[in-house]
């Protein structure tokens, strides 16, 4: 995702000049307003200026780690003088973006508004591309999240037919050839520890911290 602030007067009108550098991507107009674009895996990236206006784009997306803390980070900057001071993020939603599902959909701060979004309202796309989607997703959940732009559970995402009354059962209480665990210590995700049995060849799960 990305995070761009806006600094500089109001009715920034004439000429701008657009600077692609790598590490400081910007517009300029010649009043002295600013667009500035940065990197949102880099929280830090946010700190320093007073911006008058933020805009974080696939804010859900968490392959380089959440960005909560480069949200926190902005937010703090968000105080230029002058301006309704305002943010604005746009994502598609993700279960495992909690910070988002918290801040805007669970218990939002007073001022906060949300607003769905879903593909058959863009009338840029494509038909045969809508239709191509449809068919992918057909009616799943994540359907639902992609097409539709509604959180949904990840819970048993994976295995859409999963079922615990048909497919979980209590371990043998026996003697156990070896034990062993497996620790996930997260990141995006919270931390996992899942402790296993083998008898006969089987391994059985037996204790779970999450």
């Amino acid at each position: 995702g990305w995070c761009q602030m806006l600094m500089g007067e109001r009715n920034s009108q004439g000429r701008f000049d657009l600077f692609e550098s790598p590490e400081n991507p910007r517009v300029e107009w010649d009043n002295g307003s600013g667009f500035i674009m940065r990197p949102a895996s880099v929280p830090g990236s946010a700190r320093g200026p007073e911006f008058a206006f933020l805009w974080m784009d696939e804010s859900a997306d968490d392959e380089e780690g959440t960005q909560e803390w480069t949200y926190l980070t902005a937010i703090g900057s968000l105080r230029q003088t002058g301006y309704p001071r305002q943010f604005w993020t746009t994502s598609t939603p993700k279960a495992s973006a909690v910070w988002l599902m918290r801040e805007f959909i669970e218990s939002p701060k007073s001022g906060y508004v949300h607003w769905y979004a879903n593909m058959e309202d863009n009338p840029h796309t494509p038909e045969d591309y809508k239709q191509w989607l449809r068919d992918v997703y057909g009616d799943t959940r994540l359907a639902r999240q992609e097409l539709e732009g509604h959180w949904v559970n990840a819970e048993g995402m994976g295995f859409d037919t999963f079922s615990p009354m048909n497919h979980v059962r209590l371990p043998p209480n026996v003697a156990y050839s070896r034990k062993m665990a497996g620790v996930d210590f997260g990141d995006v995700n919270a931390t996992a520890i899942e402790g296993f049995g083998e008898y006969q060849g089987r391994f059985y799960g037996l204790k779970e911290f999450y």
